[in-house]
């Protein structure tokens, strides 16, 4: 008898977790929603102005580094062709 009741509890206990976590996983995710279009109005000029800096930067970094790879790897080729012209002499 005991037994019996202890398992009972035991049961409605489990069943009732299982139920629990069944409603919070079918429970649905908040919604975002779209900020107003007052609020993502820009200034076109600003905009404009932050782009072309964005864009000016960017392109003086590539520069560099297309620079910096160049200095590298032209000695090698120099060195190179000046071993050929001595064998071929």
């Amino acid at each position: 008898m005991v037994a019996r009741k202890r398992l009972m509890a035991l049961a409605f206990a489990l069943s009732a977790s299982l139920i629990a976590e069944m409603t919070a996983i079918a429970e649905a995710a908040p919604v975002q929603k779209a900020p107003a279009a007052a609020e993502l109005a820009v200034e076109a000029p600003l905009f404009r102005t932050v782009l072309d800096g964005y864009i000016r930067e960017q392109s003086r970094q590539m520069r560099e580094t297309l620079n910096e790879d160049l200095r590298r790897e032209l000695p090698g080729k120099i060195v190179l062709s000046m071993n050929e012209l001595r064998t071929r002499s």
